[in-house]
């Protein structure tokens, strides 16, 4: 015979099991990203990351449903697409977001709404291109992963400084060397070097979104008549425009004087297989930001290898 306790112990167990159990809320968001005649993307060859609608800001996303906060379930952006070009994660909001998608040779979602009943992104094939890689403190020569095409006719580069705000003007040294950076391209071509692109940018402004270009210095015109802006140097390099001094780290061989020619050129790429992008910074902690790169696409001939997925 049962005594009292085993009894009350027995209905505790039983009210225990039968109590509800507290949902989590949680929703979950998905998506595949094709091109304009709806194929799918080669594997992890597009990238997203997720900002909310309202405050712009990053999305905290989970990798499982459980919403748990620990080490390796909140995910780290941009996501990256599986073997079906397809995104995922899940979130303890209902609220549809903003996704930017962009496709690694080149292609981009810049603004696309998404709510849990939408499961496309479209980047489109043809017309203008972008590339980005993000960038950090890092003094040796980097290989981004990312490569322009055979065919690719570069249009203009931007910077998007993060760590620009942070930082000041302060001389320079061996130990504290002036923040700058520099994109090239990896290979053995005439392009070649790890500041063919971007040569030696400041990244002492405070302005986030830079556009490289030359640096100017006014100059008393002979006899006084006047003055005039002499190009002292160039951040734009070489690869993209021509200055007398060649968008060379120093300027031009008369850098007091400077010169007065400076012309900013499209870059055609007709390497077989295209040319990877490279980076470079300065030894300065906390260089942090991401490089864009506008291109057109043009087919010629034998112009991509297979793993391209065009």
């Amino acid at each position: 015979m049962k005594t009292m306790k085993q009894i009350v112990a027995g209905l505790l167990a039983l009210g225990l099991t039968l109590m509800p159990v507290q949902a989590i809320a949680q929703t979950y968001f998905w998506w595949q990203v094709v091109d304009e005649f709806g194929r799918a993307y080669p594997s992890q060859t597009v990238s997203c990351s997720v900002y909310d609608l309202a405050s712009h800001g990053a999305k905290e996303l989970f990798l499982l449903p459980t919403l748990a906060r620990h080490a390796g379930v909140l995910t780290s952006m941009p996501l990256l697409s599986d073997a079906n070009s397809r995104l995922h994660f899940y979130s303890d909001s209902t609220a549809d977001v903003r996704v930017v998608c962009y496709y690694a040779r080149g292609g981009a979602a810049t603004d696309v709404r998404l709510s849990r009943f939408a499961h496309t992104v479209m980047i489109d094939r043809q017309g203008r291109k972008v590339v980005r890689f993000p960038y950090v403190t890092n003094t040796a020569t980097t290989r981004t992963g990312i490569w322009l095409p055979r065919g690719a006719v570069v249009k203009d580069i931007i910077v998007q400084n993060v760590s620009g705000s942070g930082q000041t003007d302060a001389p320079a040294s061996d130990v504290n060397p002036e923040p700058h950076l520099n994109v090239g391209f990896a290979g053995e071509h005439t392009v070649s070097t790890s500041h063919s692109v971007v040569n030696r940018m400041h990244l002492t402004r405070t302005a986030e979104w830079v556009r490289p270009g030359p640096r100017y210095r006014t100059v008393v015109v002979a006899g006084g008549s006047g003055t005039q802006f002499h190009v002292i140097a160039s951040h734009r390099g070489e690869a993209v425009a021509d200055t007398c001094g060649r968008g060379g780290v120093s300027g031009p061989p008369q850098a007091n004087a400077g010169c007065l020619f400076y012309q900013e050129r499209a870059l055609e790429i007709h390497f077989a297989g295209g040319l990877e992008l490279v980076y470079q910074t300065s030894n300065t902690p906390g260089i942090s930001g991401h490089f864009y790169l506008l291109f057109d696409s043009y087919h010629t001939g034998l112009s991509t290898q297979p793993a391209y997925g065009q």
